[in-house]
């Protein structure tokens, strides 16, 4: 008899193996929770046409709160550092340094301008250095008067010597020059080797003049004029270029550049008003010395030292070069009466002391 044919029968679909797909999908998910900004940027960056007119848009919008983070007073003190405006400032700015810095290194695998992306590479040294040390008027005489090196910000950021980032800085500029030294970026990288050499070696050397000469300052953000003018006349100051630290601190100024500033005749040094009358003189005065045109030096911190309006701190600061003045002309016990009176204006103050102490009698 015949029977009809059973239906074969199917095998279910196991289940017990859907575990194996887990691990994969939980290890994506986790590296896009962590690299999916980085990803989405290397692509986005990858196939635009104008990844450099973006990166400039960006470097734009950065130095427009760095110029307002450099015009902000420093915090003394806080018991919440953390919520205070000028640490959120700087802790938001060190990031945009930080992704732009990303973007850079994307865009370095296919442009084939090699001095552009050093040159670039260079510029974010350049404003994380500027990010972390305090450039005023202030320390500028003390870095041309005394040779102190200007003193780091108030910073909650992660620690990291200027020396090696005026390294990097200085690097990266001198290879941007060896490319192209004609390029649109060369005032920006004179500019660059000036304050990397002078971070990173902590001295002047008269080879630094010949990066300052070819700065155009009309070439420089405008938000970085101050920045430099706080180089250039400190190191023409202890240079002793007085022709050139009196053509930048007071420059002349026509009169067709005064009525019509916006018709090619833009103001070239924007950071003159960065520096007070008297210390200009006092930097005038400190420049004079370094040439050994101690006549017209002795002229020029006369000026600030008997001007009542003046603060005590560059009185005495020209009290004290005049005692240096009269040591060079006359002997070094000429110095001692304008050191003491250089301390009674002043105060207490060690490096004062320390230069009276210099020219004691016991001590020759």
């Amino acid at each position: 008899m015949l029977k009809m044919p059973e239906p074969m029968s199917r095998r279910k679909k196991s289940r017990g193996r859907l575990w194996i797909w887990f691990i994969p999908l939980t290890l994506i998910a986790v590296a896009g929770v962590f690299y999916g900004q980085d990803v989405f940027r290397y692509f986005q960056v990858r196939f635009a046409s104008d990844s450099l007119l973006r990166l400039q848009g960006r470097t734009d919008a950065y130095l427009a709160s760095y110029a307002r983070y450099s015009e902000m007073v420093p915090p003394a003190s806080t018991e919440d550092p953390a919520e205070n405006p000028y640490f959120k400032l700087q802790d938001a700015l060190y990031q945009q340094i930080d992704e732009n810095r990303r973007i850079i290194e994307i865009i370095a695998r296919t442009e084939e301008d090699l001095g552009t992306m050093a040159a670039w590479r260079g510029r974010y040294e350049l404003y994380e250095l500027l990010l972390r040390i305090q450039l005023d008027s202030r320390n500028l005489i003390e870095f041309s008067g005394r040779g102190y090196l200007p003193p780091l910000r108030p910073s909650l950021l992660e620690e990291k010597s200027v020396q090696s980032i005026g390294f990097e800085l200085s690097r990266y500029m001198r290879r941007a020059l060896a490319y192209n030294p004609d390029g649109s970026y060369k005032s920006l990288a004179h500019f660059g080797v000036a304050l990397g050499d002078l971070m990173y070696f902590g001295r002047t050397d008269p080879a630094i003049l010949e990066h300052l000469h070819a700065v155009n300052p009309a070439e420089l953000p405008p938000e970085l004029q101050k920045e430099w003018m706080w180089v250039a006349a400190g190191l023409y100051a202890l240079l002793g270029d007085h022709e050139k630290l009196k053509e930048i601190t007071d420059p002349p100024a026509t009169q067709d550049s005064a009525q019509t500033p916006g018709e090619g005749n833009p103001p070239v040094n924007t950071g003159i008003d960065f520096l007070e009358p008297y210390q200009k003189q006092l930097l005038l005065g400190y420049a004079r010395f370094q040439a050994r045109d101690y006549m017209q030096a002795l002229y020029a911190v006369r000026l600030v030292k008997y001007d009542p309006s003046v603060p005590d701190f560059y009185r005495a600061e020209a009290a004290r070069m005049e005692g240096e003045i009269n040591a060079k002309q006359n002997g070094p016990y000429f110095a001692i009466p304008y050191l003491q009176e250089a301390l009674r204006i002043s105060g207490d103050d060690p490096f004062l002391q320390e230069r009276l102490s210099a020219f004691m009698p016991k001590n020759r």
